[in-house]
């Protein structure tokens, strides 16, 4: 039996929707082939306002989607300008204003010197806050004050610069600067709390609450923190040198669901690219390397296609970190394949056919029609690949890769041990916890 018609019969459904959140008559199943084995700038305030304090708060306080990092700061001395600069890893030329407040070069006396001095900096200075995650980006301060043009680069030159911590809004900007994405902030003795939220596992994502203690002197400390949420978002195949995802999270489920997905098919190109370069290099059945070179081009495609889903449901796709290429053996490609292969693109391709029929969204039932069969020939390959793999290994090894697969669908069952966010079962159709699980024990049986 095909192992797509296998894991759907372990979960007691017919391929349908008979009782998925869009309802209907079960469908036929389709034809398969997996044969077993930043904030708007909104202008710009005046010079005034950065050099104001803002007064301590007798309450809670949560700033909106637009909160901008500049304002209510009382830095160490008045600046007539102040932009906190970005530069992102995939694009070239000078770092740009993120945000800014003030007058560039308001009081200088050679205002035109000062401007240039300003590009000068945009150009060539380097480092800063690093935010890795699935653009790579940095952050550092301008400042100007009559004639002087300054680059504040360091946490501790930020630290010199903001002076004492007596404001709320510098206490979300440190949390901020620390890699947080801070929410509320309130006053505290000997200084202030924040309440901010981290992405702290990639896949599947999972979101964590902290609270920040922001100390009068700069120090930002944990003093609570909680799993808030998790989306068991994790699909393609994940190359090792995939690097975890911190950047900010889209206010709508579904949206930041699709970004992701983006964003790993996009690294499972460079996965596939990479192993069709192993498998040429340890001469496998040329029938192996084709089926992969052309897996690696079907993700091009899907990356494309989901990034652009993402953007029709309003969050913006990023392009994956990833470390420099880490080499592998035999042995840890065949692990490797058995877990990102056999288990979870496999049951990717399970979920996402799934997906396709029951998704109450038409734009997510376009989409992932477009990409299923591709997914299911992709584990299709992956499970050939396993019985080829098993030719080359020893007995030792051997029992290691199927002793990693074994750990892979114990993970799988524990990361859908919880039903999805609700909408994403409704609009993008992914499956409850109860069917997820007969869905991993039908995979379960095959492995």
């Amino acid at each position: 039996m095909r192992l797509f018609e296998l894991a759907w019969a372990a979960s007691g459904m017919a391929l349908g929707c008979s009782s998925c959140s869009r309802g209907g008559a079960a469908s036929e199943p389709p034809p398969v082939t997996i044969a077993v084995p930043p904030p708007p700038d909104g202008g710009r305030p005046g010079a005034g306002d950065t050099g104001s304090a803002d007064p301590a708060p007798a309450a809670r306080r949560c700033p909106d989607a637009d909160w901008h990092p500049l304002h209510g700061l009382s830095p160490a001395r008045p600046v007539d300008f102040a932009a906190i600069m970005e530069r992102l890893s995939i694009a070239a030329g000078p770092a740009t204003e993120r945000w800014a407040i003030g007058d560039a070069c308001a009081t200088a006396a050679r205002a035109d010197d000062c401007r240039r001095e300003i590009e000068r900096l945009a150009a060539s200075v380097t480092g800063g806050r690093l935010a890795p995650g699935q653009v790579q980006s940095e952050h550092f301060l301008i400042t100007t004050q009559g004639d002087e043009v300054r680059a504040w680069t360091s946490r501790e030159q930020w630290l010199a610069f903001l002076g004492r911590i007596d404001t709320p809004d510098e206490a979300l900007l440190l949390a901020w600067y620390d890699l947080y994405e801070p929410a509320c902030v309130e006053p505290r003795a000997g200084g202030y709390r924040v309440s901010a939220t981290k992405m702290t596992k990639d896949c599947p994502i999972e979101i964590t609450d902290y609270q920040l203690d922001v100390s009068a002197d700069g120090q930002v400390t944990v003093s609570g923190a909680k799993v808030a949420k998790r989306s068991p978002v994790c699909v393609g195949r994940r190359p090792p040198e995939l690097l975890a995802r911190t950047g900010g999270i889209a206010a709508d489920a579904v949206a930041t669901y699709f970004a992701d997905v983006a964003r790993l098919e996009a690294a499972a190109v460079f996965a596939f690219q990479k192993l069709a370069a192993q498998l040429e290099r340890w001469r496998a059945p040329a029938r192996l390397v084709k089926q992969c070179r052309r897996a690696a081009g079907d993700e091009v495609r899907h990356a494309r296609l989901m990034g652009r889903l993402a953007l029709q449901l309003g969050a913006e796709p990023q392009a994956p970190a990833l470390d420099p290429p880490c080499p592998q053996g035999l042995r840890e490609a065949a692990l490797d394949n058995a877990v990102e292969g056999c288990v979870r693109e496999t049951f990717g391709a399970i979920v996402g056919s799934y997906q396709a029929l029951c998704a109450q969204d038409a734009r997510v039932r376009r989409a992932l029609r477009a990409v299923a069969a591709d997914e299911r020939r992709h584990a299709a390959f992956s499970w050939a690949l396993h019985r080829w793999f098993r030719t080359q290994l020893s007995a030792r090894d051997a029992r290691l890769v199927e002793a990693a697969q074994a750990r892979a669908l114990a993970e799988l069952r524990e990361e859908w041990a919880h039903d999805p966010h609700p909408d994403l079962m409704a609009q993008a159709g992914l499956p409850r916890a109860t069917l997820a699980a007969k869905m991993v024990d039908g995979l379960a049986a095959l492995a």
